[in-house]
């Protein structure tokens, strides 16, 4: 795995992937080969099998990487959302769950009412996804709900490739409140500001 990771390290893909998969033939059930050899699929644009094997994350020997324990099932693209309410729920970084963000709208196109349980310090700017119906911090109950997919889960569950990866933007905004409180403390601009 390690010298996968090393090639993978110095730009040479097909020698990382020779590694992972000669780790997967010896080992079919070893999450950290189908774990690294994901990251290497989804660097190489290959989303339809990285994103596949990016699922192998819940099996890593890892405290942070469990995946929640919901009594309502888990949604990865596989029925229809039209009048369902689905929760989908913050499991990495605050980066990451910025993101995700983007396939709210795409989840209340397709009829669901669209739960998102976030970090407290992001539910500001998570309420002005197009979509959301409510915002949920961390911490805090969800209301009741259908189906649950955690935020990079959601590529898998709409088949996002390269040409697919949703791209209106912006598609979250600065909350209102925020701005002024900035623009009050900032005054006027004479020139560009970039914080």
């Amino acid at each position: 795995g390690n010298l996968g990771i090393m090639w993978q390290a110095r730009g040479d893909m097909d020698k990382a992937m020779d590694c992972y998969d000669r780790m997967l033939k010896l080992d079919p059930a070893s999450a950290d080969a189908h774990w690294n050899k994901a990251l290497a699929l989804l660097l190489e644009g290959d989303f339809s099998a990285g994103w596949e094997l990016y699922e192998w994350r819940w099996k890593l020997d890892d405290p942070r990487r469990v995946l929640r324990n919901f009594t309502r099932p888990l949604w990865l693209g596989d029925s229809a959302l039209d009048g369902r309410t689905v929760l989908i729920h913050h499991e990495q970084g605050l980066g990451d769950t910025l993101q995700m963000l983007r396939y709210v709208p795409l989840l209340a196109h397709r009829g669901a009412r669209v739960l998102a349980q976030v970090p407290p310090g992001l539910a500001g700017i998570a309420r002005t996804a197009p979509g959301v119906a409510s915002v949920i911090p961390e911490g805090t109950p969800p209301p009741d709900f259908d189906i649950h997919c955690p935020f990079m889960s959601l590529p898998l569950a709409f088949g996002t490739t390269i040409e697919s990866i949703p791209s209106q933007v912006p598609y979250l905004f600065a909350p209102e409140v925020a701005r002024q409180a900035w623009q009050a403390r900032l005054g006027p601009a004479s020139h560009r500001r970039i914080g």
